[in-house]
């Protein structure tokens, strides 16, 4: 834009220390996702080092966490760590491995209306487009209701919807019996395992009209992890999986910012500064890089006393060498982040001080 020539490996360094720096907003994100009312869940192939890898996403309205691994199913998840200390309710396609962790779970029925499209064009069974129906209007009824101010709906149209849907399942079980032989192939071995799923957890199907901080579909992680499909079709893979994980964490601040109507390009001004805003807005700096990106961070850090706030009505957050005073600071609610010389990591060596308070030591 500018038309100054950038040089690969200059891109490069910058990528892997703004990835370096994102690590403790992470670590904020995945937490606050382990705490939240619901979580969307997702996983998408991607090419890495020229082999088939994963990219896992976790994410709500306001939250974005993006990360690659090399196995799709029970390893990757349980590293991720979300699922595995979640408050809330699990979103998600009905993938098996998913099931593994002692959550909640709620179904995405934006996929069960597409394999009840399939079966009903097909195989012309009515009960399929009938469940369509109810679905679409338990949705309509769901958001009406939140539209009114209300939290969660009576008990009454709660009994109507089962009773419909139950009734619907039992239409379908009539076309479609159990095999004796257990051998079914093509649309009805399709409509007998969707059949089961929604039989079996009927519940987690419905969960949106008994839980109100539960979507109707899966929407939320699918539209997070599709520019991962766009960067694959533009590049064609990522070269290591360190660049690819640094890439994941990079969007993952970004997607999470833009939710939360920060400017966009701010997230990578502040990157380059050593400067990080939390999805609380509240500014953090990564603390355990590997040394060589700190040891270019470093080169990058202000060293003057009047830096300015990473968000509005926010602490700022300041950076300074070895041995600078920062009381004036302190008394203005700074945040104050002390980069050692000595050490390989950026430690938080103090929180919002006044006064005397938070100085350090």
């Amino acid at each position: 834009m500018l038309g100054i020539e950038v040089s690969t490996g200059a891109l490069v360094s910058m990528v892997t220390d703004g990835g370096g720096r994102v690590g403790l907003f992470l670590e904020v994100t995945n937490d606050l996702l382990r705490k939240a009312p619901a979580v969307h869940l997702d996983e998408t192939g991607a090419r890495v080092a020229g082999s088939l890898h994963w990219v896992h996403v976790a994410s709500t309205a306001l939250l974005t966490l993006l990360d690659c691994h090399k196995r799709r199913a029970t390893t990757a998840i349980d590293e991720i760590a979300v699922m595995a200390k979640m408050a809330g309710v699990a979103i998600h396609d009905g993938w098996k491995p998913y099931r593994t962790s002692d959550v909640v779970h709620g179904l995405s029925n934006a996929h069960h209306v597409r394999e009840l499209e399939a079966i009903g064009a097909a195989a012309h069974q009515s009960w399929a487009k009938d469940m369509i129906d109810l679905l679409y209007e338990a949705r309509d009824v769901v958001e009406k209701a939140k539209a009114a101010g209300k939290d969660h709906l009576s008990r009454s149209t709660i009994r109507r919807l089962r009773r419909t849907f139950d009734t619907l399942l039992a239409a379908g079980r009539e076309v479609n019996p159990l095999a004796v032989d257990h051998k079914r192939h093509g649309l009805d071995n399709d409509a007998h395992n969707l059949l089961h799923r929604l039989e079996s957890y009927a519940d987690d199907v419905l969960r949106f009209t008994t839980n109100f901080a539960v979507g109707w579909s899966d929407n939320q992680a699918e539209r997070d992890v599709r520019l991962v499909k766009l960067q694959q079709k533009i590049s064609g893979s990522w070269r290591t999986l360190e660049g690819a994980r640094t890439s994941c964490a990079i969007r993952s601040d970004i997607s999470t910012m833009n939710k939360q109507g920060h400017d966009v390009l701010d997230g990578p001004r502040q990157l380059v500064r050593g400067q990080l805003r939390s999805p609380t807005g509240v500014g953090y700096t990564y603390r355990s890089a590997p040394a060589s990106a700190h040891a270019a961070a470093r080169e990058q850090l202000p060293t003057r006393n009047d830096e300015e706030p990473t968000a509005v009505g926010a602490p700022a957050v300041h950076h300074h060498a070895p041995g600078t005073r920062c009381r004036r600071l302190h008394r203005q609610g700074v945040r104050c982040w002390h980069a050692t010389a000595t050490s390989s990591r950026v430690d938080r060596r103090s929180s919002i001080g006044y006064g005397a308070a938070g100085i350090h030591g």
